[in-house]
């Protein structure tokens, strides 16, 4: 990426994994290519999985591929001009689905005394991203979910969070080794019990109007002595 240029929102406290994150957000980025990205975030009435149906929609110059479609397939695409194709992944965008097969066989070995059920379960996001990492070194290629992919993918929210901070756009690569967000939650610039601008500009001048202004008094007293002069 070239550049990133961002503006969030964060009144309500909402963690992942730990993690501040934005309750609301627009952004705009561009590839060296040329390519250009616009991204909203939000999970408000008529926001997000709300307005889309679904928990990522992701629309390009020839189609749409949605994540998490509500009441559907958990990935599906299509092409312009064209109808839906769902994918069968074999899990939800949270985890992967036993099935009823499997399901059955865990509740016999649940009845099997010395005997782990849990292994018939499928194996987990974490299990398949060991699992791609060993096939690559073995086969000699880069794995899909490299340090330097994943470097990448996390660049544009950190960017993001760095243009909200800066008011401006951010040119990247991106020059900070903090988190912006979490930096800016802490100094009380944004997130919850964060001021407002107005009410943090209404403090300052009256801070600043007690300590600067003269009363009339004085301000006689400036004037005379200067005319005596």
């Amino acid at each position: 990426m070239e550049w990133v240029l961002s503006g969030i929102d964060y009144r309500e406290e909402n963690k992942w994994f730990g993690s501040h994150n934005e309750n609301q957000g627009l952004a705009q980025w561009r590839y060296e290519t040329g390519v250009r990205g616009l991204a909203s975030t939000g999970t408000d009435p008529g926001m997000g999985d709300d307005f889309t149906g679904c928990y990522l929609r992701l629309v390009g110059s020839d189609g749409v591929v949605e994540i998490g479609v509500e009441d559907g397939p958990t990935l599906r695409y299509r092409v312009d001009g064209s109808g839906w194709t769902a994918v069968d992944v074999g899990a939800t965008v949270h985890g992967p689905t036993s099935g009823v097969v499997r399901a059955g066989a865990r509740k016999l070995l649940e009845r099997v005394p010395g005997v782990d059920e849990r292994r018939v379960d499928p194996p987990t996001f974490v299990d398949k991203a060991i699992e791609e990492v060993v096939d690559a070194l073995v086969e000699g290629r880069t794995p899909a979910i490299s340090g330097r992919r994943s470097l990448c993918a996390a660049e544009l929210p950190f960017a993001a969070w760095e243009s909200v901070r800066r008011r401006g756009r951010v040119d990247l690569p991106l020059d900070v080794d903090d988190n912006p967000l979490e930096a800016m939650v802490e100094n009380g610039q944004i997130g919850p019990g964060a001021r407002t601008t107005a009410e943090a500009g209404a403090s300052e001048a009256g801070d600043g109007g007690d300590a600067a202004a003269p009363d009339a008094t004085e301000r006689a007293v400036a004037d005379g002595d200067g005319g005596d002069d």
